[in-house]
Formats: structure tokens, C-alpha cells, sequence
């Protein structure tokens, strides 16, 4: 344009089209119309600031490049727009799965403690019906170990809800989960109001960084949702026993077998053909999370007396290395 300044238009024609790109991209339909429709309005009022007789050559030649240029930034604001709503929707969908799995963890935490204390009232009441009442010591223990179940599950249920109803959270708090340590107090515990329970726990898992957190989250879960099946199914079973070791399906990909026996009747315990266990939302979940690391759980009737809920949970490469 003559007699302008250096990039007199460009400048303004540049600032305007990026008005239009960010309005089609974040306003409300209605008001991106508005602003990008005043946005290109001086847009192509641009020349009328230039000489008359800069204006035939103005309209056929920089009018085309400028309107050309309008449609490329709307496409693109609505690309923008559309991939802003995509990741909207993706990390929500993260979150809602963030969130049933912490709800899937509540149902096996508390449900575990619930059974306790189930089978702590029942001893009562048989006991009781069948002219044995227990002593004031034996009543004060089996009083004890409800308490202590139940306040366990409080607290996984203040600690889940708390997760659970802020919209806002990023899901980084912590759930109830377990680790491979806390084995150890989980058979404990479960022996005190049930069978008698074994633990044999392969001394290197337990080493610090040897398996990755979910794997060992994962290991906990099916370990709890078995001893809870033992505590509703198999109230006979006299001992238990969870096995949790490496077996080499290969050098280079070892898997963490995971494996709890009982030696209750196994009437009124049933598998489906697939042999995917059914007994109740727990194991079906945990099914269907280890599946997500090329693992299986499976359950059914062992040689003899009992049943066994088996778990094969390959590692990564990451962690293949070690021994076994």
C-alpha cells in the first residue's frame, strides 16, 4: 500500500485472522459467529484505508488472498476446537475408569472385612444355639476382631468416597490397594477369624523396585478376593494356603504365579466352561484387570478336597531380569 509504513496491513490482517482462529476455536458457537464475522468485516475493510485508486487492484488481487486465508484459519480454529474436545473427553473417560477401578477396590476391601465380620457373628450365634456360649474372653476377642474389621472398612470407605466425589482430583490419591508386604498381615489377620493360614512368599518379589506397582497391587487384590471366597464358600476348610512365587514361562519373560488352596468340600463351588472364575463381581474384575497384563485368573476344584484360585500375571521386559 503507498505511502504506508512497512508492514502497514500485514500486521493488522495477521492480528485479525488470529482473532478469528482463537474465536471459532473457544466461544460458544453464537459468539464465535460474532466475533470472527466483525473480525473478517475488517478484514476486508482494510484497503478502504489505501489511495481510490489503489482499489481495482486491492479488490482482484489482496481481497482473494485474504478471504482464502480466513477460511484456512476457520478450518483450522475448528480442527483446534474439535481436538480440544477430544482430549476433554478422553481424560474424563480416564477418570470415570480411574474411578470404577477404585470403586472395584472398595468392593474388595470392604467386602473382605464385611465377610469377617459375617463369620464372626455366625460363630456367636451357632456357638450360642448350640448350648456353648463362648466364654467373656472368647466374646471379648471375637467383639475385638469385628471392631477391627469394621473400622477397617470405614476407613477404605471415607478414604474411596473422598476420591470418589471430587470431580477435580487427578486420581493421584491414594486407594486401598495393597502391596506384597501387607500379605503378610492380610493371611494374618484372616487367620485370627478363619482357617488357619499359610503364606509362602518368594523372599526376591518382596525386595524394594523387584515388581512394578500394579503388578503387586494386582497380586494383593486376588489374594484378598480369594481368602474372601474361602470365608463365604468353603466355611468347613480347616487351612489355606497362598502361594505367591516366579514361574519361568520363559528365560526372558518370567510370571509372577499366584496360587490359593483351601481344603474345604468344593460343593456349591462352581466354574464356568471357560474356566473364568464367577463367583461374584471380584474375581470376574480381577479377570478381567490382569487380562490387561497378558494374565489369566482362573478357579475350580483341586486334585483331593478343595478349590484353587490360580493367577498367571507375566512382567515386562523391564522386569524380566529376574532370577527365579
Amino acid at each position: 500500500m503507498r505511502g504506508s509504513p512497512p508492514g502497514f496491513g500485514i500486521i493488522e490482517a495477521a492480528a485479525l485472522l488470529l482473532v478469528v482462529a482463537r474465536a471459532v476455536r473457544l466461544l460458544r458457537p453464537r459468539g464465535a459467529v460474532l466475533l470472527a464475522g466483525g473480525a473478517f468485516a475488517a478484514l476486508s475493510a482494510l484497503f478502504l484505508r489505501c489511495p481510490p485508486s489503489e482499489y481495482p487492484d486491492l479488490v482482484s488481487f489482496v481481497e482473494p488472498v485474504l478471504w482464502f486465508a480466513t477460511a484456512l484459519v476457520i478450518v483450522l480454529g475448528l480442527y483446534l476446537r474439535l481436538l480440544d474436545r477430544y482430549r476433554t473427553r478422553e481424560r474424563a473417560a480416564e477418570l470415570q475408569e480411574q474411578r470404577l477401578e477404585y470403586a472395584r477396590d472398595l468392593h474388595g476391601f470392604v467386602g473382605h472385612h464385611v465377610t469377617a465380620i459375617i463369620a464372626q457373628t455366625k460363630a456367636v450365634r451357632y456357638t450360642s444355639t448350640a448350648g456353648r456360649p463362648p466364654s467373656p474372653g472368647e466374646l471379648d476377642d471375637m467383639l475385638a476382631a469385628i471392631e477391627d474389621a469394621a473400622s477397617q472398612a470405614m476407613l477404605s470407605m471415607r478414604s474411596m468416597v473422598t476420591v470418589l466425589r471430587e470431580p477435580g482430583s487427578d486420581g493421584s490419591s491414594p486407594h486401598p490397594g495393597g502391596t506384597l508386604d501387607e500379605l503378610r498381615d492380610l493371611t494374618a489377620r484372616f487367620s485370627e477369624s478363619g482357617p488357619r493360614t499359610t503364606l509362602a512368599l518368594a523372599p526376591r518379589l518382596t525386595a524394594s523396585g523387584a515388581l512394578p506397582p500394579g503388578v503387586a497391587t494386582t497380586v494383593h487384590q486376588i489374594v484378598r478376593e480369594a481368602l474372601t471366597n474361602v470365608r463365604k464358600h468353603a466355611g468347613r476348610a480347616t487351612a489355606v494356603t497362598v502361594d505367591v512365587r516366579l514361574a519361568a514361562e520363559t528365560r526372558e519373560r518370567p510370571t509372577v504365579l499366584v496360587a490359593v488352596t483351601d481344603n474345604g468340600p468344593d460343593a456349591g463351588r462352581s466354574t464356568p466352561p471357560t474356566g473364568t472364575p464367577r463367583s461374584g463381581f471380584g474375581l470376574t474384575g480381577l479377570s478381567e484387570r490382569a487380562a490387561l497384563g497378558g494374565g489369566t485368573v482362573s478357579a475350580g476344584p483341586r486334585a483331593g478336597v478343595g478349590w484353587v484360585v490360580e493367577a498367571r500375571i507375566p512382567l515386562s521386559e523391564a522386569t524380566a531380569t529376574l532370577d527365579t
